[in-house]
């Protein structure tokens, strides 16, 4: 069983991740949602997933193995560097980074 958690909570983690996982739940288990804005008008919260926007309630669960992050662009390398120096395995949305100098360091920091 994979246990992963998620960084945003917006239209592409609703539109597109969870509902690809959910079909899944004999191999995955979403655990966490982080979010700056936890609830959302538009997106229902889904049962047995717990909703924080304690960033550190994420990274500090010893049960996700892996960290999504689905949140704008612009934020993609600042969230997998967080995640990375947290110990956990991070999988980023496209675009992947804004520069090829911080895909870059996010490899780097990935293979550490």
């Amino acid at each position: 069983m994979l246990t992963i958690g998620y960084i945003g909570n917006g239209k592409s983690a609703n539109r597109y991740h969870l509902p690809f996982v959910l079909q899944r739940k004999d191999k995955i288990k979403v655990k966490t949602i982080f979010d700056i804005k936890v609830t959302h008008d538009l997106w229902k919260q889904i049962p047995d997933v717990n909703y924080t926007q304690d960033l550190q309630e994420l990274l500090n669960d010893p049960e996700i193995d892996l960290i999504v992050v689905c949140t704008g662009h612009h934020l993609h390398y600042q969230y997998a560097k967080i995640v990375l120096d947290n110990n956990k395995h991070c999988m980023v949305e496209k675009p992947f980074m804004e520069t090829s100098e911080q895909a870059k360091e996010i490899f780097a920091l990935a293979k550490e």
